[in-house]
């Protein structure tokens, strides 16, 4: 699989989830069989947008990462492209089994996103900070790990999964 990051990259002071939202907003305008899963974090990277633009297909699995993986892995073994969030830490130590597991294993079609990378998660305290989410993701068969670093590399990305 290969991505295009951007032709000439343009500077673009907003922050990754805010690339993340716009792509998704788009994304899910032109197909509907794109949902987005999330782990009580829809303040988090904003994904309050999508759930008023497509309340049918935004969900939040509360702050459950495991039944998060489970519910994607579930909605894309039926056709649905899910993209599932919890911030890096969590989706790497709570999720990774599920994700290993229910979508990998299966091949399904679940992307997942982890917000608040390293020590980006300072305010959160050592136990938000993740430093094995890449690493863990990367044992997964036929599993594409990206690590975009701004809005325009997050939104060019997100339009092309």
């Amino acid at each position: 699989m290969s991505f295009t990051l951007v032709g000439k990259h343009e500077k673009d002071a907003r922050a990754n989830r805010d690339g993340y939202i716009d792509a998704m907003l788009g994304v899910m305008g032109n197909d509907k069989t794109v949902s987005h899963v999330d782990c009580d974090l829809i303040g988090c990277i904003n994904s309050g947008k999508l759930l008023k633009a497509f309340p049918e297909r935004t969900f939040n699995a509360g702050i459950a990462e495991q039944n998060a993986m489970g519910v994607a892995s579930g909605m894309a073994a039926t056709g649905m492209k899910v993209f599932v969030h919890s911030f890096g830490c969590f989706a790497a130590r709570r999720m990774f089994d599920q994700a290993f597991l229910a979508a990998g294993y299966s091949e399904l079609p679940v992307h997942v996103i982890g917000s608040d990378p390293g020590v980006t998660a300072a305010f959160n305290g050592a136990t938000h900070m993740p430093f094995e989410d890449c690493a863990l993701y990367m044992t997964i068969p036929n599993a594409v790990v990206i690590d975009s670093c701004d809005y325009v590399q997050t939104k060019a990305l997100t339009e092309q999964l």
